[in-house]
């Protein structure tokens, strides 16, 4: 045992709770949208590119204007707000815009998975 735990236990689990379920809700997207070998094939490449900014969090942007890019994807702002419930401080003061925008993230994609699962053909 490490003796590590989260400073603010629920808002650690809000955030990783609001991520799996979001994660989970692209998966059954993806797997609505495509054939499984597809989803087999390509989904990497995907969840690559939807968690490789949580890599960038707390670090200097590579370039200029990148930080506004990262700001709406669903990963970098579950790991700002699981960083604040581990740290017990506000490292990433901005705690309001990272559940606006996996909330919204959340809603966006099971509108679509189910407007995609109600037209599907049996």
């Amino acid at each position: 045992p490490t003796d590590l735990a989260p400073a603010e236990p629920v808002t650690f689990a809000f955030a990783l709770g609001l991520t799996a379920i979001l994660f989970v809700g692209i998966g059954l997207l993806l797997g609505g949208l495509f054939t499984a070998t597809v989803v087999n094939t390509w989904s990497g490449l995907l969840i690559l590119a939807l968690l490789a900014p949580a890599f960038m969090v707390g670090n200097p942007p590579p370039w200029p204007g990148i930080d506004t890019v990262f700001s709406v994807i669903p990963s970098s702002q579950a790991i700002r707000l699981a960083l604040n419930g581990v740290s017990g401080t506000s490292l990433f003061p901005d705690a309001w815009l990272s559940v606006t925008v996996l909330t919204g993230w959340l809603l966006l994609v099971f509108a679509a998975l189910v407007r995609r699962l109600s037209t599907r053909e049996a």
